[in-house]
């Protein structure tokens, strides 16, 4: 069964790398076949034209046309999340088709969330109103819409979500690090989604260990939010003051090093400890064996 068993692992095991040979042959083959036709004069010859054609071609007659039209499109086939540059549309657009606007779409520009352009290292302005709105539900697990006594139905929460325009945010402006004192929110973390949101006068550090050097030296640090993943915070590394960055970083070496050699004797003393309980459980069946076998052979 053994012998069995081992050898339909091997054969697993090359049907896998040939598998995998196979496929990085494939994908040599594709690369090369790519290069060929791009050094091909014909074919971006064949290639050039091709795009200039769909560039040159005229306004569709149907309104499903200009759906995936490469040159034109409807206003009202925007997404909720794009629109037509500020630029643009103000100016004449390039036609109208049964009443509604038709604009190119290179001067399409994306529209993102309050927060999402605070992941780009951009803040909205006070006094700028969303572009688009929609309508999102608030329902959690388990919500149902359900009947009241009256009759009437409720339904889950609704919430409006305002989506923006680059030209209606600011940069990101950091805080600063005064009297090196890191600053912090009400949690008691700092965002960090971007570099640029880092203070001034203070550096991002991912090690481990640092928060614990950070707070055995007793220096100011803020734990750094980094992204969030289903509504919790995900924290990579600390922000501290520029001047303590070598003393935080040498520091959370040396723990990090005392760590990796305490836990490499902890291993170490439970394979002895498993190994001596092996022992004493095999000398015990031998003094077992020595002392009652033959009796138990006789009967």
């Amino acid at each position: 069964l053994v012998l069995g068993g081992l050898r339909k692992k091997a054969v697993e095991r090359s049907l896998l790398l040939v598998d995998q040979r196979t496929k990085d042959e494939r994908e040599t083959k594709y690369i090369q076949l790519v290069r060929q036709l791009m050094e091909n004069s014909v074919f971006l010859h064949e290639y050039h034209q091709l795009l200039i054609d769909s560039l040159e071609e005229d306004m569709p007659t149907s309104e499903e046309g200009f759906r995936k039209h490469p040159r034109f499109v409807l206003e009202t086939h925007l997404r909720t999340d794009q629109a037509i540059s500020p630029l643009v549309y103000k100016k004449r657009p390039s036609g109208v088709f049964k009443g509604v606007h038709v604009y190119q779409r290179v001067y399409i520009v994306p529209l993102r969330t309050r927060n999402k352009w605070k992941y780009m290292a951009r803040i909205v302005k006070g006094d700028e109103l969303p572009n688009p709105i929609k309508e999102k539900r608030i329902v959690q697990k388990g919500q149902r819409t359900f009947s009241s006594n009256e009759g009437e139905t409720t339904e889950p929460e609704k919430f409006v979500v305002g989506y923006y325009g680059e030209w209606q945010t600011d940069p990101y402006d950091p805080p600063r690090v005064e009297n090196n004192i890191v600053p912090r929110n009400q949690y008691g973390n700092i965002e960090m989604f971007c570099p640029e949101m880092c203070p001034v006068g203070g550096v991002h550090i991912k090690q481990p260990c640092v928060e614990r050097a950070a707070k055995k030296l007793g220096i100011s640090y803020a734990r750094a939010v980094v992204a969030w993943e289903k509504q919790y915070p995900k924290y990579d590394g600390i922000v501290v003051p520029l001047d303590f960055e070598q003393l935080i970083i040498d520091a959370a070496s040396e723990m990090y090093s005392q760590q990796v050699r305490d836990e490499k004797e902890k291993r170490l003393l439970k394979v002895v400890s498993r190994w001596e309980k092996l022992v004493r459980h095999a000398l015990a069946r031998i003094r077992v064996e020595e002392k009652y076998g033959q009796k138990l052979n006789h009967q």
